[in-house]
C-alpha cells in the first residue's frame, strides 16, 4: 500500500519525467525510437536495457544503459 501511495505522489510532483519515459517507451515498442542491443556504457548485451534522461526537457533524447550502469548514474559514478 505504501509503495503505490508513494508512486503517485512521486509521479504527481514528476509529471514531466513521467511523460518523457512514457513517449520513449511508447516510441521504442513502435518502432521509431530504436533501442540497441547493448548498453553504451558498458556495452554489456545479456541484460535488459533502460533509458536514461541527461534532460527532461529533451524527453526523446535517451542513452540506452543496463541496470547496473543507470545505477551508477544516478550515484554520480559515471556519466
Amino acid at each position: 500500500m505504501y509503495n503505490r501511495l508513494y508512486t503517485r505522489e512521486w509521479q504527481r510532483k514528476h509529471r514531466s519525467e513521467v511523460k518523457a519515459e512514457h513517449d520513449v517507451a511508447l516510441l521504442a515498442r513502435l518502432g521509431k525510437k530504436i533501442k540497441p542491443t547493448e548498453c553504451e556504457i558498458c556495452k554489456w548485451s545479456k541484460t535488459r536495457l533502460s533509458g536514461h534522461h541527461q534532460d527532461y526537457s529533451k524527453p526523446l533524447e535517451v542513452i540506452w544503459v543496463c541496470g547496473s550502469c543507470h545505477k551508477k548514474i544516478h550515484q554520480g559514478l559515471t556519466q
